[in-house]
């Protein structure tokens, strides 16, 4: 009997220490690529201000206003993380001044335009997506050098991606240099880059 459990015993040690050589090989087939962030990783720098309204750039009498009612996660690269945005949008008259409170409305429907737009959040290489005659183009932003006429796309960028509403083009600039966003030429680019779809943008 005693014979028979020390055996046993004997080949319980033995499968214990087989197993132990193969789980590191078998752990390491299981992570995540080298570089490649994860969606926990991303979200704990990168988070979308759900069902908030935030005003957009205010120009010629008129004034932008959006919020962002679902976020959808799409994929990470090692420089940053792609997502969709479901959203609403209006636009208030201002003849009389800025100052003065207007009513909100869509410019098709009165209660608010809802568009899915997608957003690249990267501290790198900080984008916008937009589709345009049936293919899609990325439009690099410099939110720490912005132009003003990208006002309302850095503020919809800063909402997307940093939980934040910005009430002018000097307040959104400060806000991207105390996260760590670089000063680029030229504020933006508005001719953007070809891509066959939004997801193309993670191999950058």
């Amino acid at each position: 009997m005693r014979a028979h459990a020390f055996v046993s015993a004997c080949a319980f040690l033995l499968s214990c220490l087989v197993l132990s050589a193969f789980a590191p090989h078998a752990v390491a087939q299981t992570r995540a690529q080298p570089g490649v962030a994860s969606r926990a990783e991303a979200s704990a720098e990168f988070a979308p201000r759900i069902g908030k309204l935030v005003r957009g750039r205010c120009h010629d009498g008129q004034c932008e206003w959006f919020s962002l009612e679902a976020a959808e996660f799409l994929g990470a690269s090692e420089v940053g993380w792609l997502m969709k945005l479901d959203s609403r949008w209006w636009r208030s008259q201002h003849p009389d001044g800025f100052d003065k409170p207007a009513p909100r409305r869509g410019v098709i429907d009165p209660a608010g335009d809802d568009r899915s737009l997608y957003v690249f959040c990267s501290k790198t290489q900080p984008a916008a997506l937009e589709a345009s005659e049936g293919a899609w183009r990325a439009l690099r932003l410099a939110p720490a050098q912005p132009k003003p006429e990208a006002q309302t796309r850095l503020a919809f960028y800063l909402a997307a991606c940093h939980n934040a509403a910005i009430e002018s083009l000097r307040e959104g600039e400060a806000l991207a240099r105390k996260l760590g966003y670089k000063g680029g030429e030229g504020g933006a680019d508005s001719k953007g880059i070809g891509l066959a779809r939004p997801q193309d943008v993670l191999t950058w």
